[in-house]
């Protein structure tokens, strides 16, 4: 059983498609934005524009000096301005433990910044919904009501695209639907996952 959000969850479906035996069952937060036709449109432009757009974007990056916050409360409010779904406590606790000190006695968020780069291959639309189409355990697609569009799954034809997929919507939480929204979050995927020991499927 998988449990994955964003980046993992969009791979957690891919290896599921993968390899269909070894995955029983897959609780995907916010991962199916692997549709999004921004992402698909860039697909289909010429190899030389992909890879060329891709260096850049490296360059970019190698280039890009990390923010500096002088005190952990300017952190603190940095989350919450990003997250306003956090609480207080919520905020601290992950900037705490999100976050580096500098030599210079400031802090900077613990991030490798070259995932920000689009990889200049990518699947396409056709062989995402194929690989989809061949996981065989139950899905459990979960989504922050206040969550770019994009990622909903419960967009039209959507679900189709799985064998036994269910979508639902966690209302009052953005993409960190489970910073925002974790009892709620819990309170469907408990069971969900529960139900792998019965034997009993999905809806």
């Amino acid at each position: 059983m998988i449990i994955a959000h964003s980046l993992g969850g969009a791979v957690s479906l891919l290896y599921a498609g993968l390899f269909p035996e070894a995955v029983r069952r897959l609780v995907v937060l916010e991962g199916t934005w692997q549709l999004d036709p921004a992402l698909t449109t860039r697909s289909q432009r010429p190899v030389e524009q992909r890879v060329t757009g891709w260096i850049e974007q490296l360059r970019a990056l190698t280039a890009r000096t990390p923010r500096r916050y002088g005190t952990l409360e300017e952190a603190v409010a940095r989350m919450r301005q990003a997250n306003p779904h956090l609480s207080a406590d919520q905020a601290r606790h992950l900037t705490v433990h999100g976050t580096r000190r500098n030599e210079d006695g400031t802090l900077s968020w613990k991030f490798d910044p070259y995932i920000r780069a689009l990889a200049p291959n990518r699947f396409s639309t056709a062989e995402v919904i194929a690989l989809w189409s061949r996981i065989t355990g139950p899905v459990l697609l979960l989504h922050g009501a206040a969550s770019p569009p994009h990622a909903d799954p419960q967009t039209p034809g959507l679900l189709p695209h799985f064998q036994n997929a269910r979508a639902v919507m966690i209302a009052d939480a953005g993409h960190w639907l489970h910073h925002d929204r974790l009892k709620e979050m819990v309170a469907v995927a408990r069971p969900f996952l529960a139900d792998a020991e019965t034997g009993v499927t999905a809806d």
